[in-house]
C-alpha cells in the first residue's frame, strides 16, 4: 500500500462527520446535498443575502452565473434533443464550461440526429454517442 492510500485510509477510519452535517444530509435529495450546500456557505461567508447568486466574486471564490454550468433549465431539457431547437440551444450553451444534459430525463430519450445534444457529443465525447445508440 502506498502512503497516500494508507494516509487516506487512516483519515477515514478517524474522521467522523459533523453531527449539524449529518442531521441536514438527505441521501435522496441531491439538489440540497450539492447546490444547497455551496450556495449555503457562499451566502454566509460572503454576506450575501439575495439570490440567485450573481457573477461576483467574493474572498477566494469567483461566483458565476447559472449559463456556466446550466444554460439550459431543467423545465427546457427537451429542447436538447429537439433538431429544431439546436441552434438556439447551442447559441444559449456558447460560453459554458459545461452543459447540463439532464440525465434524469433524458437518459431514456434517443439521440436524435441534428439535434444539440448530438452535436455537442459528436463534438466533445463521441464515444458515449456511440454507446448511447444515438443516430449516427
Amino acid at each position: 500500500m502506498t502512503a497516500p492510500s494508507l494516509l487516506y485510509l487512516l483519515w477515514l477510519l478517524w474522521w467522523r462527520p459533523d453531527p449539524a452535517l449529518e442531521a441536514d444530509y438527505d441521501p435522496y435529495d441531491w439538489g440540497r446535498n450539492g447546490p444547497g450546500v455551496v450556495t449555503e456557505v457562499l451566502t454566509e461567508s460572503c454576506g450575501l443575502r439575495r439570490l440567485p447568486l450573481t457573477a461576483s466574486h467574493c474572498g477566494h471564490y469567483i461566483i458565476y452565473g447559472r449559463r456556466r454550468f446550466y444554460a439550459i433549465p431543467w423545465i427546457d431539457w427537451s429542447l436538447l434533443l429537439e433538431p429544431a431547437a439546436r441552434d438556439a440551444v447551442l447559441e444559449r450553451v456558447d460560453g459554458s464550461y459545461v452543459v447540463h444534459t439532464w440525465a434524469l430525463f433524458t437518459r431514456a430519450r434517443r439521440v436524435p440526429s441534428g439535434s444539440a445534444y448530438h452535436q455537442l457529443a459528436e463534438q466533445h465525447c463521441p464515444w458515449s454517442l456511440q454507446l448511447s445508440g444515438a443516430d449516427l
